[in-house]
């Protein structure tokens, strides 16, 4: 639950302070959404996820555990919900009546609830993800995704004779990844084998855009050579706007703390793998560029003041220098960028480092890539309590071990730029927009860091 006192003031969203409350949320949900209150009773319901646009709208992904007094099953149920200005919700509302809809096991697909100006999307009902529905189907994906994916894979010959499926993510309105374990049998020879598959569908083309990169990195020299490491792209579904790929074994970066014995060679892995993206050659039509971020900064200062007026005063100094020392930047090379580089998107298996997440690629100054990769483990730091000793020891292993495999040598100055410029950009945003218990003095300490890393990367401490 998010403290009061970290509560936006937010004069369009008042109801803000309740629809973050999970136990109100709890007592509300019981009595608007079920007909039935005697064999359908809420037991738990908490916050997956916040969205929060500053005198706009509110997003928030709620999760309930819903126990059948007939059945005596708790069964689990997200809702995906809005809250709007007063009066707000009734339009959109019955916009949402007249999509496509399934009926869902508890509840009405959409509902309005009126004293909070919030419309309710019950799962798997989403309004921007009309194949929601067709993904987490196991039928569906047996009969329909997996025998034409299945013998592009692996040949004629397999077929599906189990599968089961899991949601791993989920993202109101904009994503949803599936993991999909397969038990296949081939018809001519009787062998059996298991694959697991991760199937991601989108609310727009991205998934179309991302398989087709993926696909051109795939059949490349570098990831011939297993220098670049990643998923396999195994398809693209159209009318579920679905791109597949294959599981990978291990487990993400982000689960080794700094102190795990085979920490710094994972790092070392990553930095490898980084440096082979860096390299590839991709034909890309997104960019990011020196004045795009200068543009988010400028967004970024206004944005800010806005939603904590007490940071407004570093903040603008902040941005005002990262602007002027901008233009003493040193010119880099156009390569292939990741574009949301941070530590759960590396697998580790062993030796072995893989990247995944390959929806943002670009192309831009490698030093986005290094600095955004940096400023998500300072505020993972931050989160986690990392000593800046430690922090700075990864930073400069990750560095140098990157160095290694690039014919560019990394500016310690221009870097300290990026990655000041990546935790206003990315890390200080989500700090506004995800509304997460202690965020607010993250999001202090991390101005804070930006400002002190701006005057140099060498003669900073990294400290939160």
């Amino acid at each position: 639950m998010i403290p009061d006192q970290e509560i936006p003031n937010d004069k369009i969203l008042p109801q803000l302070a309740d629809v973050l409350d999970p136990t109100k949320m709890k007592d509300v949900f019981q009595k608007e959404l079920f007909r039935d209150p005697w064999r359908f009773q809420i037991q738990a319901c908490s916050i997956e996820r916040v969205k929060y646009k500053p005198g706009k709208n509110c997003l928030i992904c709620y999760q309930l555990d819903i126990l059948d007094h007939l059945t005596r099953q708790i069964t689990k149920q997200r809702l995906s919900t809005r809250i709007f200005e007063k009066g707000g919700a009734l339009s959109r509302f019955k916009k949402a009546q007249s999509q496509s809809m399934v009926v869902p096991y508890f509840g009405e697909p959409v509902s309005h609830l009126p004293t909070l100006d919030m419309v309710v999307w019950t799962f798997p009902n989403d309004r921007k993800l009309p194949a929601l529905p067709k993904i987490i189907d196991p039928i569906f994906l047996k009969e329909k995704i997996f025998p034409d994916l299945i013998r592009t894979v692996l040949g004629p010959d397999w077929i599906v004779s189990q599968l089961s499926n899991d949601i791993v993510h989920y993202v109101p309105e904009q994503t949803c990844t599936v993991r999909v374990s397969l038990q296949l049998q081939n018809m001519e020879t009787n062998q059996k084998k298991t694959m697991t598959l991760y199937g991601k569908t989108y609310c727009n083309e991205e998934g179309r855009e991302a398989y087709r990169m993926m696909g051109e990195l795939w059949r490349s020299d570098l990831r011939r050579a297993e220098q670049l490491k990643m998923a396999e792209p195994a398809g693209y579904d159209p009318e579920t706007k679905t791109l597949w790929q294959l599981g990978l074994p291990g487990t993400i970066l982000l689960d080794q703390t700094v102190s795990a014995p085979r920490f710094f060679a994972s790092l070392e892995g990553a930095a490898s793998t980084v440096a082979a993206l860096h390299h590839s050659s991709l034909s890309c039509a997104s960019s990011v560029r020196l004045p795009d971020l200068l543009v988010q900064l400028e967004g970024m200062k206004r944005f800010l003041s806005e939603a904590w007026p007490s940071c407004q005063v570093t903040l603008c100094s902040l941005v005002n220098r990262l602007i002027d020392q901008s233009s003493y930047l040193k010119e880099q090379s156009d390569v292939t960028l990741h574009g949301d580089l941070h530590f759960k998107n590396f697998i580790v298996d062993g030796d072995d480092v893989f990247l995944i997440d390959l929806d943002n690629l670009c192309h831009g100054a490698p030093l986005q890539d290094i600095g955004s990769f940096l400023a998500g483990m300072l505020y993972r730091g931050l989160m986690t309590h990392v000593p800046g000793e430690q922090l700075e020891e990864v930073g400069n292993q990750f560095i140098k071990e990157y160095e290694k495999r690039v014919p560019w040598t990394v500016s310690r100055w221009d870097l300290g730029w990026y990655i000041a410029a990546a935790l206003i950009n990315q890390r200080a945003f989500r700090c506004v927009t995800r509304l997460k218990a202690g965020r607010r003095d993250i999001l202090e300490h991390l101005i804070g860091m930006a400002d002190r890393i701006s005057f140099g990367w060498n003669e900073v401490r990294l400290k939160g």
